[in-house]
């Protein structure tokens, strides 16, 4: 049976001229029908609005956020949403320099084999992301089939030798997911327990990333 994997950052709900955009990535997200949705830079707080909480609401989906920052009375960071059912979850703070990053690992209950999907946004600076990507690695179950999705926030993470660039297995390593610096910088790993069925990049621009969408089948 197919699974769809969406990972989108949704630059707090605003499109590239911080104009608000969070509706119609919601119903970007319905008219997809995604299995499993990874969201980096969501808000949850009064000053930004209650970003997870309004997406979760229009979601016939289980949700799990996972706060990085404090933010008056509320939280940003990243947001997993899930048809499957949420067996674990955990978020991990991951080394930073100067914005705190997390690692939001979910254990999901896919076709009664259990599954680990991490969700993560890497730091801007070279030495930070390094050891960022050293817990990840850390991180990935031995037992298990992973998911790994993000904006690792580098052309080259140069790791996980255990999982596959999703892009590169389907020869779209070219295609750029953030504009208009026009790299790509967001990825999905997956480890071999999975068969690539497609990968695609949107041409939606609701945010400053497009979202990149993997369709796959566990073997």
């Amino acid at each position: 049976m197919k699974i769809t994997v969406c990972s989108y950052n949704i630059h707090s709900g605003k499109n590239i001229f911080y104009w608000p955009t969070l509706k119609k990535m919601i119903n970007f997200f319905q008219m997809k029908n995604l299995d499993i949705l990874a969201l980096q830079e969501v808000q949850n707080n009064s000053n930004k609005g209650w970003q997870f909480n309004e997406i979760k609401n229009s979601l016939a989906m289980q949700a799990i956020y996972g706060g990085n920052i404090s933010l008056g009375d509320g939280q940003y960071g990243n947001a997993t949403f899930s048809r499957f059912p949420i067996l674990h979850c955990q978020n991990i703070m991951l080394p930073s320099e100067k914005e705190q990053r997390g690692a939001l690992c979910t254990t999901l209950l896919v076709h009664n084999r259990p599954v680990q999907m991490i969700n993560t946004h890497l730091g801007l600076g070279r030495q930070e992301r390094t050891l960022q990507i050293n817990q990840l690695e850390q991180l990935l179950s031995p037992d298990q089939p992973n998911l790994l999705a993000g904006d690792f926030n580098t052309t080259s993470p140069n790791a996980f030798p255990l999982l596959d660039d999703l892009a590169k297995k389907a020869g779209k390593e070219g295609d750029p997911t953030i504009f208009p610096l026009n790299k790509r910088i967001d990825f999905i790993f997956a480890s071999s327990s999975f068969e690539l069925i497609e990968y695609e990049v949107l041409d939606l621009e609701l945010s400053d990333h497009y979202p990149i969408l993997a369709s796959l089948r566990l073997l």
